[in-house]
This record gives structure tokens, sequence and C-alpha cells, in this order.
């Protein structure tokens, strides 16, 4: 756990479950902010870079729970809120080095000199590409030279922790008067490649490859790309927000069977008795799959009590 200053400008961001950016040693990464205090034994604290997120991305009760997780299982903190952390957010920082003014540069030392110089010539560069143009030896005595004079500064961004999902589109490049043309020439038994063409007539819009190639094949799908008739392009898919809070109904009326109710009924009595404990339980079916049980007072009570079992779906 280390300890970092909270600026002004972001004393109404940071709660616990906030993700900042923080110095760390000759760089920067993103930390997860845990609890807050008025005052700390710690010299020379150093202040909070950014705040990226609008709102926390860990409500309090996930905190503690993850804090238990990596003092029950002996593992890192930052271990465990990178596995705990929402698909998609980023931890890793990259840092660019930006010409902030340009100025008379011929009286620096002469790494001062070849970064300004390139920063004219790129304006917003990687520091690693910098560092390794101008050397390691005296890098950043020289970057920081630049940036007391106000010639440059330091961005930060964080990465993506993986890429998005993309699918490709193929439409047509054709009028319908062209689409017809081409069909006209096709040999008689280029029966797909008509049938496509007939399709792009009727459907003068942009389609998924996939469901081009499952109507009239992946070879006239190609042919029509390499032919000039049709173009494809990467389109990033995005996911339909008004659906991702959908929760399913519950279903009415299970029926346990009598070795399933029995295992049911232990499952709750450890719960209740905050049995930690590995244990199997019988009567389940043999397909299933591993999910938490816990009763929910006992989850906000505290977030150790519960289980880890083998639940068989019952479903």
């Amino acid at each position: 756990m280390l300890t970092y200053e909270i600026p002004d400008w972001a004393k109404g961001d940071v709660r616990p479950g906030t993700r900042v950016v923080v110095p760390f040693r000759n760089s920067h990464t993103v930390g997860v902010v845990v609890s807050l205090t008025d005052k700390s034994d710690v010299k020379r604290i150093r202040a909070i870079s950014a705040c990226p997120d609008d709102a926390p991305v860990f409500s309090e009760k996930l905190v503690e729970l993850v804090r238990w997780l990596y003092d029950y299982y002996v593992c890192s903190p930052g271990d465990a809120f990178r596995a705990a952390l929402p698909g998609g957010l980023g931890y890793d920082v990259d840092r660019f080095i930006v010409l902030k003014k340009d100025g008379d540069s011929s009286s620096m030392p002469k790494k001062s000199r070849i970064m300004m110089e390139l920063l004219r010539q790129k304006f917003r560069v990687t520091e690693d590409w910098l560092k390794e143009k101008v050397g390691a030896r005296g890098f950043t005595s020289a970057l920081e030279e630049l940036i007391s004079m106000g010639m440059a500064g330091i961005a930060l961004e964080i990465k993506a922790n993986r890429k998005p999902r993309t699918q490709t589109i193929v439409s047509s490049v054709l009028n319908a008067e062209q689409l017809r043309e081409e069909i006209e020439n096709l040999p008689g038994n280029a029966y797909k490649q008509r049938e496509l063409l007939e399709y792009f007539i009727d459907n003068m819009k942009e389609h998924p490859k996939r469901h081009l190639s499952a109507l009239f094949g992946a070879g006239p799908v190609k042919a029509a790309i390499d032919k000039g008739w049709a173009e494809a392009f990467e389109e990033e898919v995005i996911r339909d927000i008004d659906s991702m809070d959908v929760v399913a109904p519950t279903p009415e009326n299970i029926v346990l069977t009598k070795a399933q109710a029995e295992a049911l009924k232990e499952i709750v009595g450890d719960i209740a008795r905050a049995d930690t404990r590995h244990r199997s339980y019988g009567g389940l079916p043999e397909a299933g799959r591993l999910r938490f049980i816990s009763t929910r007072q006992n989850m906000l009570e505290n977030p150790a009590k519960g289980c880890w079992c083998w639940f068989r779906r019952l479903l």
C-alpha cells in the first residue's frame, strides 16, 4: 500500500474505489484508492497525477471484498484489484512528452537541444521513443530541465487492456445498373455470384460479411471484393447499452429432487454458521458451473461470510 496526496483539484473526485494515475519511481501507474485519511506519518508524499473516471469503478463493499481476498489468498493488492477491474478498463500508463512552448535552445546542453528539435518535428512523442532517440544516459535530467522551463510537458494516457471487438462490413461499390451489367457478363454456372449481386440490387446498404457468407458462401463474397464489385472494412461492434442491465426473470415453480433439497439445506446451513471450510455436497446433477453462494445479509455484514462450492445447475 502506498500513500499519495490528493491535490486541491481532485478533492471532490477521489473516493474509495476510484482509479487514479500516480507517479511511481520514474514513471506512472494506475492505482485504486482503498481508504482516505487526514494525516499520515509518511514523509515526502507525492501527489496524484490524474483521475481518469467520473465515478469510482469499485463500490466500498467491493473494495472490502477485494481487500479480504488478497489477505485470505496471500496475493498482492495490485493483482487482486487488477483481477477485479471491469473488462475494458486499462491499468498500464503511456507517458507522452509534448511540446508546450518553443524557444531558443542554442544555449542548452546537447541532449536537451536534441529533445527540443525532435519535439518541434513531432510535437507529441512517447517517452520510450524519445529516450531511444537521445539515449538513456542523462535523459531524465535533460527532460526535467525542459519541463522546469515550461518548454515541454508530460501527458498521461491509460492503455486499454483489450482491443475492441470488430466485424467485417461489406457493401456494393456499384449502382443497380452497373450490377445488372455485371450479372449479364457472368458465366452460366456462377449461380451464387449472380444471387449475391441480385441481393445487392435489392439491398443497397452495408452488410456484415459473415451474414453474406452464410447466405451465398465465403467464395462468392471474396470474389465480389477482389473484382471490385464490393468493398470491405472493419467496424467496431457496439453493445446495446439498453439491454446490458436487463435482468432475466426468475423462473417460477422450480421443483427440486429430494437429494437436491437436502444438499441445498446443507449449503444454507453452512452459510448461516459462517462455515468457510471447503466442502462437497452430494445430490447435485453431474453438469453445471461454479457459483458463489451467500445470504444477502451475511454478504452485507461481512463479505468473507460465504462459501465457494460446485453448485450444479438446477434449472
